[in-house]
């Protein structure tokens, strides 16, 4: 198991939505959160669902089950506390 604990700051009340180009800058650097489903369990689902707006916690997610996925870890399952 990995725990972060991460201060998002003003950017924890900000949806993605509001980021500009942040998420094509994340597809270009993490393309294949492509593939993540989020709610809509659909490939490109994550990624719709950040051009809806989606807070930076659950983006954070993805992107450690990613990196984790990527140097060979098997992850199924994350959670963001509070």
């Amino acid at each position: 198991m990995i725990q972060i604990e991460l201060d998002l700051g003003a950017l924890e009340s900000l949806p993605t939505d509001k980021l500009g180009d942040f998420t094509d800058a994340l597809v270009k650097a993490l393309p294949e959160l492509q593939r993540h489903g989020c709610s809509y369990s659909e490939p490109g689902g994550f990624i719709r669902r950040m051009r809806e707006g989606i807070w930076p916690g659950n983006v954070i997610e993805h992107m450690a089950l990613e990196l984790q996925t990527k140097v060979g870890s098997r992850v199924s399952v994350a959670k963001p506390g509070r």
